[in-house]
């Protein structure tokens, strides 16, 4: 039931919101929770056994790890993160572990239990549950008493399928006083507005012509539609998953919680160093407080090396296929330069230049990321330069279209700050609620004429 749904717009948000908005604050945890339980039911049936149990485990690992100290409450506490590990690695990487031995075998081996129940989000999830577990070892938040709070943080349907990653002490002090006010419902009812209009009215309709040219083989195209293919794509990701995180943001205030930002413009970056400070932040924050900082972080002599692990788990996360492990080394081995070229290099390039070769980096990224495998990866990267031989394709103006260029006009526009850009300090905020209106209207004609495109962050 993604967000972009019929049944998500027309019949579970407006009950849940009928239903939360006349109970009582003391009621309104249980009424998320049991809409939350109902959400991930519906998307998730056998998933959602897997869920209830590792939470409850994880309830209690909380306790234990509270109730020791020294050496005791160290190895309790890797126990209880190699436990979640262990629940993200069979789920969501037994299928790669068992291509991997297929291969070099030669004898098929296959694992379909852990597919046929795959928990909805469970890297979300896993992930959230590891930083409540740490943040309990470092004293940083006490341990949940009340079962019901920490299942409904660990299920809280606007941010389950997709993030952002909300850590427990981020969100601890609202999950009984959820301050609901018309001021914060309108500003969510906007949020929620505008990352609709990203999903449905630039993403889905950018994500038909990508499909199209990436089913294909490299060689079927000329370079000009593969670099359509790339840009329509680079476009596509950003708004589908800014827009589920402008969603779930929007739901949260709506419903009293105030969920931290997961993107900021990262279109507009300098560097891939602030690239990475800028998109899905949430998942960025999280490798470094707990995987890169752990590792040493930023000592001298171990920086290169924590960098390079942080990158392939980076890749790994994303997905158990070698093109995601290439995208993270790519990314890595790019932030890596970066890193070399500071120390060595007092010359700053003009903003313009630096902006540029960000995209381009990130755009090539995409490609190994969108690719279903590695060697489809080279050999799209290769047609973009037009190395390789080119078969009777579709030529660029099948393609193109008044539409196409209208959908990737917008697409670029929203991802520029313009309030910013053109120094605007002050809102109208009847125009932008207007204009939101609009954008609501125009997204429910396009819901309601076309089939569902699932968000490409709920696979992962």
């Amino acid at each position: 039931m993604g967000f972009s749904t019929n049944i998500f717009l027309f019949v579970f948000f407006p009950v849940f919101l009928l239903i939360y908005g006349i109970s009582s604050t003391k009621c309104r945890p249980y009424i998320l929770l049991f809409f939350s339980v109902i959400f991930y039911v519906w998307g998730s049936v056998k998933g959602s056994f897997v869920i209830g149990i590792t939470a409850f485990v994880n309830y209690i690992l909380g306790f234990l790890i509270a109730g020791s100290e020294g050496q005791r409450r160290k190895w309790i506490t890797r126990i209880s993160v190699s436990f979640n590990l262990l629940i993200l690695i069979c789920f969501k990487y037994m299928d790669f572990f068992a291509g991997t031995i297929s291969r070099l075998s030669g004898r098929t081996f296959e694992v379909t239990f852990f597919r046929i129940i795959y928990p909805l989000g469970v890297s979300y999830f896993s992930f959230s549950a590891i930083s409540y577990l740490i943040d309990i070892y470092r004293n940083e938040i006490k341990h949940e008493e009340k079962f019901h709070r920490f299942l409904l943080y660990m299920l809280m349907f606007p941010k389950i399928t997709a993030g952002p990653i909300v850590r427990y002490k981020d969100l601890y002090s609202q999950l009984d006083c959820q301050k609901v006010s018309l001021k914060k419902s309108a500003e969510g009812a906007r949020r929620f507005c505008i990352g609709l209009a990203k999903k449905v009215l630039i993403a889905d309709q950018l994500g038909a012509i990508v499909d199209q040219i990436f089913s294909a083989s490299p060689a079927e195209h000329l370079v000009s539609v593969a670099w359509l293919g790339a840009v329509c794509y680079m476009l596509q990701i950003y708004h589908d998953f800014s827009g589920y995180s402008d969603m779930a943001i929007g739901i949260g205030k709506i419903c009293g919680f105030d969920f931290k930002e997961n993107f900021n413009y990262p279109y507009i970056s300098r560097s891939l160093t602030e690239f990475w400070r800028r998109w899905h932040i949430s998942l960025s924050s999280w490798f470094r407080d707990y995987l890169y900082i752990p590792l040493g972080g930023n000592r001298r002599g171990n920086i290169y090396v924590n960098l390079s692990i942080v990158f392939l788990a980076t890749g790994i996360w994303h997905g158990g296929e070698w093109h995601f492990v290439l995208w993270g080394i790519w990314n890595g081995v790019f932030l890596l330069f970066e890193k070399l070229l500071k120390r060595h290099c007092r010359v700053k390039a003009p903003d313009w230049l630096r902006i540029l070769y960000t995209l381009i980096v990130v755009l090539l990224g995409w490609v190994f990321f969108r690719c279903g495998s590695v060697s489809m990866g080279i050999h799209y990267i290769l047609k973009l330069f037009g190395i390789g031989r080119t078969a009777a394709g579709f030529a660029f103006h099948w393609y193109w279209s008044a539409r196409l260029v209208l959908v990737i006009a917008a697409g670029i526009l929203s991802c520029v700050p313009w309030k910013s850009v053109l120094r605007i300090k002050k809102q109208n905020m009847a125009v932008e609620y207007a204009v939101c209106l609009i954008l609501l209207f125009l997204s429910i004609l396009v819901v309601m004429s076309s089939t569902y495109n699932s968000f490409i962050y709920f696979k992962f």
